[in-house]
């Protein structure tokens, strides 16, 4: 299904890629749900990048959800976030109609999709907005990104990385404190989800906010780790999260076999 309205904005979009159910025994189950946020700097982007993604897994059994959101040449935060919460919303109360399990959702996101995901997994208020928790996250995966701590991360990127911050989140302390998932994740009221944090050894900024930002959840109570791979680019980290061979997506399979009813 593709183009399909999760809100009023034209930018609320999302698209579905569902398993073949021409098994019967199958075909009554409910699968395991993936929502994947691209990356894109919060400002560019789309969701058909995902299509490789979305077809790896739906043909693995699972329903696959890649979605689009306001991006933040129009719209600041706390838009992208809260557009994030509502897509999630809407697969909660919609996907059994495409054989998803509404309480079996894992979040993946890449790069600047990777912060988004860790913010909706670590400030509870964008989920409680719409009478939703935590409890129906059963895995999070974000993959190399750097902005766990922004007030870091603008201080330590480069200057166009840094302006994409500014002109996103703000530029005092405060604001992006407020935007980053690592002062979020052990003042949660209930235990964070668990969490598979991956970066890359290749941006060592990355993997220092992977370690930092797991230990936090670790002392609030998430079961989560981090996975730092070695020698992959920033790009490639992105296509390892599909693929046969690939180490990001044999993970997650075996994680989502885990939880399949």
């Amino acid at each position: 299904m593709k183009e399909v309205s999760y809100g009023y904005n034209l930018k609320q979009k999302l698209d579905i890629y569902v398993p073949n159910f021409s098994n019967m025994e199958q075909s009554v189950k409910l699968r395991p749900v993936i929502i994947y946020v691209r990356g894109g700097s919060w400002k560019f982007g789309d969701k058909d990048s995902a299509k490789k993604h979305g077809k790896f897994y739906a043909n693995k059994n699972n329903v696959f959800i890649t979605i689009n959101y306001r991006l933040s040449s129009n719209a600041q935060h706390p838009a992208q976030v809260e557009d994030i919460a509502t897509a999630i919303k809407w697969v909660h109360k919609n996907i059994t109609k495409y054989k998803g399990d509404p309480e079996n959702i894992t979040l993946i996101g890449y790069s600047s999709g990777a912060h988004l995901i860790s913010l909706i997994a670590t400030d509870e208020k964008y989920l409680a907005a719409h009478d939703l928790n935590f409890s129906i996250l059963k895995l999070v995966i974000p993959v190399d990104t750097i902005a766990y701590d922004l007030p870091y991360a603008a201080a330590s990127s480069p200057k166009s990385v840094t302006e994409l911050i500014y002109n996103n989140f703000g530029e005092s302390k405060k604001q992006l404190e407020q935007a980053s998932p690592l002062f979020h994740a052990n003042q949660t009221t209930a235990p964070p989800p668990p969490f598979i944090v991956y970066a890359s050894n290749r941006r060592p900024g990355a993997a220092k906010e992977a370690r930092l930002f797991v230990y936090a959840l670790k002392k609030a109570g998430s079961r989560s780790k981090y996975i730092i791979l070695n020698y992959i680019s920033h790009k490639n980290m992105n296509t390892l999260i599909s693929g046969s061979n690939n180490p990001i997506a044999v993970d997650i399979l075996m994680k989502l076999s885990q939880t399949t009813p």
